[in-house]
């Protein structure tokens, strides 16, 4: 049956129901008189809306958004770590790691050799509770619950580490070539993928750990 003569029928079923089936027949009968000319027409309406709704891409809720960002920045960390010297090793933070990239960047830029290993910088168990959250909020578990104690200095921890990372990201910002001048501003994940591409294009490879 073509789709034309389903429209019809639809159209005609419809208004006799209603009971205007005089009317209905009437419509019916003008509709079937020009449905050669226009089935071409109707058809290709309708499948352009089906392919439309096809086509269309649902749109990610805030959480999935705030998921692939964090999912993103640490596949970017994971590679930023071979890419510096004792990044390999994950007694250092995220801190810790930019850090040493700043250093790293630095050392590039001026020409001389890249820092020896370092070993990560002391933390306060507060500190260590924190990060240790962090990185079990990255994968996706629920994070071990912190003793009282370390949970009345969260607010403050939680403030120093995301003002020692800001500081790490806005450095990275002024050294890049080009970084500073890009329109908008580079996000946090934009400077990590920046920064990976300088260090592969002139870093050596690291030595391998002992």
């Amino acid at each position: 049956m073509k789709f034309s003569q389903v429209l019809v029928e639809g159209v005609s079923a419809h208004h006799a129901g209603a009971g205007r089936s005089g009317r209905a027949d009437g419509l019916a009968r003008g509709m079937a008189s020009t449905a050669p000319a226009r089935e071409s027409g109707v058809e290709e309406m309708a499948i352009n809306a089906l392919l439309g709704l096809q086509n269309e891409t649902p749109k990610l809720s805030h959480k999935q958004v705030e998921q692939q960002r964090r999912l993103t920045a640490k596949a970017h960390f994971e590679e930023l770590r071979g890419l510096i010297p004792g990044g390999t090793d994950f007694r250092h933070d995220q801190n810790g790691v930019l850090r040493i990239t700043v250093e790293c960047v630095r050392c590039l830029l001026e020409g001389r050799p890249l820092p020896p290993p370092v070993g990560p910088q002391e933390r306060s168990g507060s500190a260590a509770s924190q990060a240790d959250e962090l990185m079990f909020e990255m994968d996706g578990l629920e994070a071990p619950k912190a003793d009282p104690e370390a949970k009345l200095k969260h607010n403050e921890t939680e403030q120093r580490r995301r003002s020692l990372a800001r500081d790490y990201y806005n450095q990275l910002r002024s050294l890049l070539p080009g970084a500073s001048e890009c329109k908008p501003i580079p996000d946090k994940n934009a400077v990590l993928a920046m920064t990976i591409t300088f260090l592969r294009d002139r870093a050596p490879p690291p030595p391998p750990p002992p």
